[in-house]
């Protein structure tokens, strides 16, 4: 009876624990996250919490525009890794974005990087690889890593002269949409409209990206009163994940990715495209 009591005691002591641990598993950094899936509703670790641990053999840090698309590559690849997630708003100030990769690698222990983004405005020009390999796609951008290539998003650049959009792109805290909309409360729409010709005038399409993350006619419905105020035609253009799998799955040859090695230096000459 005495050892069924002390069992019981010990059992309700860990429960207690693994409640804890949970509770603190779900508190999002905003800073960055450590998660083992690509859903919102996943358990987020803050990045501090990684430090001097050896969790994982390869972790990926992803950009969070590219959430939706990570999470189908890892279905389709069967591959699961936990995933560091970059506030995508970062994009538009390539040195603050810098700073904060820096300070994300700089907290992981790990055998392998993977970098789910692309150069972006050279923002990972000078950054400092940790005790780990670094893999990151030879791509400019988002855009170009879902259209499989550079040259395929200059192609199709040219021939319907588009500024591009995702889904997970429309999502983020800095987006053509909500800077519009930021232009229209400063300053009315007449305005607002001299400031979108400035800046969205020389393009004629929408280009809306399909990686089949989401169904098409509802990016349509979605994008559509986007598409009438800066009087852009609507366009459908086929994109994919496959990028995405293979930087998740390798091959990595050399024409197609970065690969550094620990304590290594993305330099300007590995940033040719």
């Amino acid at each position: 009876m005495q050892i069924m009591y002390c069992i019981a005691k010990i059992t309700c002591v860990l429960i207690k624990k693994y409640v804890i641990i949970v509770k603190n598993l779900t508190r999002a950094a905003r800073d960055g996250y450590y998660t083992t899936q690509c859903s919102a509703r996943c358990k987020l670790i803050p990045v501090n919490l990684l430090q001097g641990v050896k969790t994982t053999k390869t972790i990926v840090v992803a950009c969070q525009t590219l959430e939706s698309e990570l999470e189908q590559a890892f279905k389709r690849t069967s591959v699961s890794h936990p995933v560091l997630w970059i506030e995508s708003g970062l994009h538009n100030t390539p040195k603050k974005l810098r700073v904060k990769l820096q300070e994300t690698l700089d907290g992981i222990e790990a055998d392998r990087v993977l970098l789910t983004m692309g150069f972006c405005g050279n923002s990972v020009q000078g950054i400092k690889v940790g005790a780990f390999e670094l893999i990151l796609p030879r791509v400019d951008d988002c855009i170009s890593l879902l259209l499989g290539s550079v040259k395929e998003r200059t192609e199709i650049s040219g021939k319907y002269s588009a500024y591009f959009l995702t889904d997970g792109w429309l999502r983020g805290e800095r987006n053509l949409w909500v800077e519009y909309q930021h232009a229209l409360d400063k300053y009315g729409e007449e305005q607002a409209q001299v400031i979108a010709k400035m800046m969205y005038g020389h393009y004629r399409t929408l280009g809306l990206l399909d990686s089949g993350t989401m169904p098409v006619p509802q990016l349509v419905d979605k994008t559509k009163i986007i598409a009438n105020t800066l009087n852009l035609e609507q366009a459908v253009i086929p994109a994919s994940t496959q990028y995405i799998q293979q930087l998740l799955t390798g091959p990595w040859p050399k024409e197609g990715f970065v690969i550094k090695g620990p304590g290594q230096s993305i330099s300007s000459e590995d940033l040719y495209l």
